[in-house]
């Protein structure tokens, strides 16, 4: 309990989380450190790259740096102070790709605490990040009533860079999810965009319950980088997947602006509600039969 206590009294947030720059530009994000002194006890930095090698960059103290022959004259660390600092990465290339860590070693605890994360990601060209384009598809009421099931699929669509979070919520209370992987695609211009989906399972008792698909990205100005689009049973606008005949809508704000999907992302959406479907009524039979199998006896 003494150690548990004494780690929570370590705490490192970053900002940005997200950032994107071209190739041969300056990256720069900060650290804000609680419980220790940057000065004192210095601070490493990590980068986990696209994938999940994690490697170390450098330790820094006023008194002694240690930063590999690579980036040595790449990558600096200045301090503001006891407890903040800003790590600048110059010329980047698409091998900086990646989400950068900050840690502190806890002595008390016997081990490193790393902060939230800042992902980079490294553009061809000077490019302006475009937040997503949000829809939520829905199982018809009729077919939730009737089933006593169903999906609600949050599509994320059109974003870069790729870099994106998902959180649904019940209320105001965070929900399991499932995600999908991100898929890119070339806009009308001919450039990289990106689409990914999160989805939840339902029942008819939820019905009456708001969900809300909340999501982070870059490209969003407005509450630290959050926005959200929301779904009440069948009072807000929902796409049922198969057809643009099946759309329906409402009076509330929190869709009344919803742009929705294409017929391929639909096309999409509805086999992935399919398949989940068919997992789901598979599953009953088979678990039955494993159960209650017919048994032979040898006399």
């Amino acid at each position: 309990m003494l150690m548990l206590i004494s780690c929570q009294e370590l705490k490192i947030s970053q900002s940005p989380t997200f950032i994107t720059k071209a190739m041969g530009k300056t990256a720069k994000f900060s650290c804000e450190v609680e419980g220790i002194s940057v000065i004192k006890h210095g601070l490493h930095v990590y980068q986990q790259d696209r994938n999940k090698r994690v490697k170390w960059l450098l330790f820094y103290k006023p008194s002694h740096q240690e930063i590999p022959d690579k980036y040595k004259n790449r990558i600096s660390l200045d301090t503001q102070g006891d407890k903040s600092c800003t790590l600048s990465l110059t010329n980047i290339n698409p091998d900086d790709d990646g989400t950068y860590f900050c840690a502190a070693w806890h002595k008390e605890a016997n081990l490193k605490i790393f902060g939230t994360g800042t992902r980079l990601s490294v553009a061809n060209t000077a490019r302006s990040a475009e937040k997503p384009n949000a829809t939520i598809l829905s199982t018809s009421k009729k077919v939730i009533e009737k089933q006593g099931q169903g999906i609600y699929l949050c599509l994320l669509e059109n974003f870069f860079p790729d870099a994106i979070q998902v959180v649904w919520r019940k209320g105001n209370k965070d929900i399991p999810s499932e995600q999908g992987e991100i898929k890119s695609e070339k806009d009308k211009d001919n450039n990289d965009v990106y689409s990914t989906t999160s989805w939840i399972s339902v029942t008819k008792d939820d019905l009456g319950n708001k969900f809300t698909c909340h999501y982070k990205h870059e490209g969003i100005s407005k509450q630290e980088n959050w926005d959200e689009v929301s779904v009440v049973g069948s009072k807000s606008s929902i796409v049922v997947p198969g057809g643009e005949n099946k759309v329906k809508t409402c009076n509330e704000s929190s869709t009344d602006n919803m742009i929705y999907p294409n017929p391929a992302s639909q096309r999409a959406a509805y086999l992935t509600y399919l398949l989940l479907i068919t997992k789901s009524a598979l599953y009953g039979p088979i678990m039955f039969f494993i159960i209650y199998r017919p048994t032979k006896f040898c006399f």
